[in-house]
């Protein structure tokens, strides 16, 4: 914004540090070309998940999906020699001219695999899986569980416009209050807490900020 600050505007989804590890590659760009900037992210050296990279699309309301809208495996679609990919990625702009944001990687090298770097060129026929510019007036409140149905644990994931206070707690089909998973302020954007069932059932999440109220049913299996 015009005046920034240290509080961050939005918590980048459990699943982008989770999956990578502190230690994984990231960097941003415009890779579709839709006017919105975008993550590209890869694993770290020595990782099992070398070659894998993973584009998230941005919006203008800075929703940002848990998911990646865009999943590269190099050393399948491109060979053996680019399954190493993952030393390190980096954003190169607009290298080829064409309008669109591109982005290299490297290779992890050894005394037998010399080091290597490989553009990846933006395209425009990538689809964000996001809305761009949804205003605040139009705003719902998300809510989600997944899986649904679950057997030993649920993730439930809620997206805030602004910083607020929540509770997010857990009913059974009675209506009768299970546990509270949540319960604090918190900051603009995409948060994910994991619930495991006594026993099988149907519950509901049930969701409340300051201003919106989101119910979810989630079904346990055993």
């Amino acid at each position: 914004g015009e005046e920034p600050d240290f509080e961050p505007d939005l918590d980048l989804p459990e699943n982008i540090s989770g999956l990578w590890g502190l230690d994984g590659q990231i960097t941003g760009g415009d890779f579709n070309g839709d006017g919105v900037g975008d993550i590209v992210t890869c694993s770290f050296q020595g990782h099992r998940y070398n070659g894998l990279i993973h584009i998230y699309f941005g919006s203008r309301w800075g929703e940002l999906d848990e998911y990646p809208d865009i999943e590269i495996d190099a050393g399948e679609e491109y060979g053996d020699e680019y399954q190493r990919l993952g030393g390190h990625v980096g954003a190169v702009g607009d290298y080829n001219g064409d309008g669109i944001d591109d982005f290299v990687m490297t290779n992890v090298s050894s005394d037998d695999i010399p080091p290597m770097a490989v553009i990846f060129a933006g395209n425009p026929e990538w689809e964000a899986d996001v809305e761009g510019g949804v205003v605040p007036n139009k705003y719902e409140l998300s809510l989600e569980a997944y899986p649904n149905p679950f057997n030993n644990e649920v993730s439930i994931s809620y997206q805030l416009i602004r910083k607020q206070s929540i509770s997010l707690s857990i009913y059974d089909v009675n209506g009768r209050l299970v546990t509270v998973l949540d319960k604090k302020e918190r900051l603009r954007g995409r948060h994910q807490i994991s619930w495991s069932a006594d026993s099988a059932g149907i519950y509901f999440a049930v969701l409340n900020t300051d201003e919106k109220r989101a119910v979810t049913k989630i079904v346990a299996v055993k």
